[in-house]
């Protein structure tokens, strides 16, 4: 670099931060980010509705066993939970609807897949929890990762890898 690019470098700098360019967001995409709100909310809708399927085959099963019932009401805890992040979901995208505004857009899409993703984590650790009682065998922790330091992950792609879920039936059934 030559002398002269040193003293332009600055001023091109600084004339893109008062133009307000920006580098990180996808301004102008407000409806699709909308659209993508409103889609993340009705699948949390939607799996309400599984979960409450899972919770009956829970009490079908815990009338059978006395070891199940203490899940019985930690799973409705978890429902009841789910119906109220799901309200709070339903009251953001509602206010956020005919907002121009990306940033509130992009901030509580990202705090609301989060929760989501969250409530999801809970729900998984008690079923594998119910599955080791029906079992008779200790809960086993989550196993680590193989972690290297040689190469990049994304970091969903662990998450994403051929994991199948386990669901209800097969945990009260191993």
């Amino acid at each position: 670099m030559t002398a002269r690019s040193f003293r332009l470098a600055p001023i091109l700098l600084l004339v893109l931060a008062l133009t307000g360019c920006r580098l990180y967001g996808g301004y102008g995409t407000e409806a699709e980010l909308q659209e993508q709100l409103s889609n993340v909310t009705n699948d949390f809708a939607d799996n309400l509705a599984r979960t409450e399927a899972d919770l009956q085959v829970l009490e079908r099963a815990a009338s059978d066993r006395a070891d199940l019932e203490p899940f019985v009401e930690q799973f409705r805890t978890l429902i009841d939970e789910h119906e109220s992040l799901l309200d709070q979901h339903r009251s953001i995208a509602e206010r956020l609807a005919d907002s121009g505004d990306y940033r509130a857009l992009h901030r509580n899409y990202g705090a609301i897949t989060t929760e989501q993703r969250m409530m999801r984590q809970r729900y998984d650790r008690t079923i594998r929890q119910i599955r080791a009682t029906a079992s008779g065998e200790p809960a086993d922790a989550e196993p680590l990762p193989n972690e290297s330091f040689y190469y990049v992950e994304p970091v969903e792609y662990r998450r994403m890898e051929n994991r199948r879920e386990l669901t209800m039936e097969d945990a009260l059934n191993p």
